[in-house]
C-alpha cells in the first residue's frame, strides 16, 4: 500500500501539485486508516490532505481518476480489467504468487493481468520520461508478461500445422500488447508527461529570448506566472524574518481573554514607507519582446510590489500605467510598444524628462529598473542626469538583454552608467530575469 501511495504522490507532482514530506507522511497514515478499497473515501480525505487549492483539486480528481482507472475495464466486468501502472498485486485485487509459464493460455485475461502487473513492478515502468521510450516500454512489458512463451508457442503450432491454435495464440498477443502499450500510455500520462514537460520548461527558461518561436510563447505565460509564485514565496519569508522583537507587554495585553495562554503574539515594527519600483523600459524593436516578460512578470507581483510605475522610451517618454488600468493584461502588454513616441532611442531625454517631470517620484524608498540595451545612436546619454538621480533613490537596477561580450561596443554606453549603478545584469533568458528582478525586489514584502 505505502508503495502506491507513493507512486500517486509522484504522479500528483508530475501533476503540479506541491506536496511537501510531512503532507505526504499524513497521506500515508490516514490511507493506512481507510484502506484502498475504499475509493470515494480515500479520494475524499486525500484530497483534503493534498490538494490546497481549486486548481490542485481539479488536478487531484484528474489524477485520481486515472491512476485508480484500470484500462480496459468495464463496470461490467471488473475482472477483466488491467492493474493501473501504479498499483500492486493485492491493490488491485490481484494474487501475490506469479503465475506458471503455462497458465497464460489457459486463462488469457486473468493470468495476462497478473503477469503485466509483476512485469510493470519489475521493470519500474513509473520511470519512464519520454514519449519516445512508450515502444520501447511496451515491448519490454510485453516480452516480460509472456510473450516470449507466447511467441515460441505460436512458433510451435506453425510448424505442426495447428493453424487454429496458431490465430487463437496470435490473437492472445495482440491483447497483450495491447494491455501493455495501454498500461505504458497510462504511466506516460501520470509520470513522464510532467517530466518531459519539466525538462521542456527547464529548456525554455535557458533559451534566449529574442529566439523563441510562436510556440515556445504559449507556454511562456505559465512559466512568468510560477516565476512570480516563487518571488513572492521569498518575499513572504523574508518579511517573516523581518517582522522585529517580540513586545512581550502587547502579547501579554492580547492574551488576557485567552487566561494567559500565548494564542496572540505582537512584534515591535518600525513604520517604514511603502517601497516604490519605478520600471524604465526602452520599447525599441530590438527589445521590445525582453520588455514584455518583465513587465508581465511585475505585474503578475502586483501584490508585492504595491506602488509600480511604469514608464516606456525610445524617442520620447511616456507613462503607461493607465494602459494596465483599462485593459486586460495581454492587450496593454501589446499596446506597450506603441506608447512611447517614435524615433531613436535617446537616453539623455529619458534622464531630461523623469528630472523635469518626474522627479517627485524618486526617493530613498525608490527602486529603479531599467530595462535597455544602453545603445544611445550616438545622442549626448546625459550621464549627469543619472548621477542625479541615483544619489535620490536607494538603488538603480539596470538589465542588459544583451550578451555580456557585446556590452560597450558601438554605440553602447553602459559603461559610460556603471559606476552610477548599484547592479548590472544580464537577462537575455527568462531564467536571468528572474534572478534579476529577485535582487531588485530585495525591500519589498508580500
Amino acid at each position: 500500500m505505502d508503495r502506491t501511495l507513493l507512486l500517486f504522490v509522484e504522479a500528483l507532482r508530475q501533476a503540479g501539485v506541491r506536496i511537501t514530506p510531512d503532507e505526504t507522511t499524513d497521506a500515508l497514515r490516514i490511507a493506512g486508516e481507510v484502506g484502498l478499497a475504499e475509493r470515494d473515501t480515500l479520494r475524499e480525505v486525500l484530497g483534503c490532505t493534498l490538494a490546497k487549492s481549486v486548481a490542485d483539486k481539479r488536478r487531484f480528481e484528474a489524477t485520481f481518476q486515472r491512476f485508480f482507472a484500470l484500462p480496459g475495464s468495464s463496470a461490467d466486468s471488473p475482472q477483466q480489467t488491467a492493474p493501473t501502472a501504479g498499483a500492486t498485486a493485492d491493490d488491485a485485487g490481484l494474487p501475490q504468487a506469479e503465475p506458471a509459464a503455462g497458465d497464460l493460455s489457459q486463462e488469457p485475461g486473468v493470468m495476462m493481468q497478473q503477469r503485466l502487473a509483476a512485469a510493470a513492478r519489475e521493470m519500474r515502468i513509473d520511470t519512464i520520461a519520454l514519449p519516445t521510450q512508450k515502444g520501447l516500454y511496451t515491448r519490454r512489458l510485453a516480452m516480460a508478461a509472456g510473450g516470449e512463451e507466447l511467441e515460441a508457442a505460436w512458433q510451435l503450432a506453425q510448424r505442426q500445422g495447428d493453424l487454429e491454435t496458431a490465430a487463437q495464440l496470435a490473437a492472445q498477443g495482440e491483447r497483450l500488447r495491447a494491455h501493455a502499450r495501454a498500461m505504458v500510455e497510462q504511466a506516460y500520462q501520470l509520470y513522464g508527461k510532467g517530466r518531459m514537460q519539466a525538462l521542456s520548461d527547464i529548456i525554455l527558461q535557458e533559451k534566449p529570448l529574442s529566439a523563441l518561436e510562436t510556440r515556445d510563447l504559449k507556454r511562456m505565460r505559465p512559466l512568468v506566472e510560477a516565476m512570480a509564485q516563487r518571488l513572492k514565496d521569498k518575499r513572504r519569508i523574508t518579511r517573516h524574518l523581518r517582522r522585529g522583537t517580540l513586545d512581550v507587554r502587547r502579547t501579554l495585553r492580547a492574551n488576557m481573554g485567552h487566561d494567559g495562554v500565548l494564542m496572540e503574539v505582537a512584534w515591535h515594527r518600525r513604520l517604514q514607507q511603502q517601497p516604490r519600483l519605478v520600471a524604465l523600459c526602452d520599447v525599441s524593436r530590438s527589445v521590445e519582446r525582453y520588455v514584455r516578460f518583465l513587465l508581465m512578470l511585475l505585474f503578475e507581483l502586483k501584490s508585492v510590489i504595491r506602488d509600480l510605475q511604469v514608464f516606456a522610451f525610445a524617442g520620447d517618454v511616456a507613462c503607461v500605467n493607465e494602459l494596465f488600468q483599462r485593459l486586460s493584461l495581454e492587450q496593454a502588454l501589446d499596446a506597450v510598444p506603441h506608447a512611447a513616441p517614435g524615433g531613436a532611442t535617446d537616453y539623455g531625454q529619458l534622464w531630461r524628462h523623469m528630472t523635469a517631470h518626474q522627479l517627485h517620484l524618486f526617493n530613498r524608498q525608490t527602486t529603479v529598473l531599467v530595462l535597455g540595451d544602453a545603445r544611445s545612436n550616438d545622442l549626448d546619454p546625459e550621464v549627469a542626469l543619472l548621477r542625479r538621480l541615483s544619489a535620490q533613490v536607494k538603488r538603480v537596477m539596470w538589465l542588459d538583454p544583451e550578451p555580456r561580450v557585446q556590452w560597450g561596443w558601438g554605440d553602447s554606453v553602459i559603461w559610460r552608467y556603471r559606476p552610477l549603478l548599484h547592479g548590472l545584469h544580464e537577462c537575455s533568458t527568462l531564467l536571468q530575469l528572474e534572478h534579476a528582478v529577485n535582487r531588485a525586489l530585495v525591500d519589498f514584502g508580500a
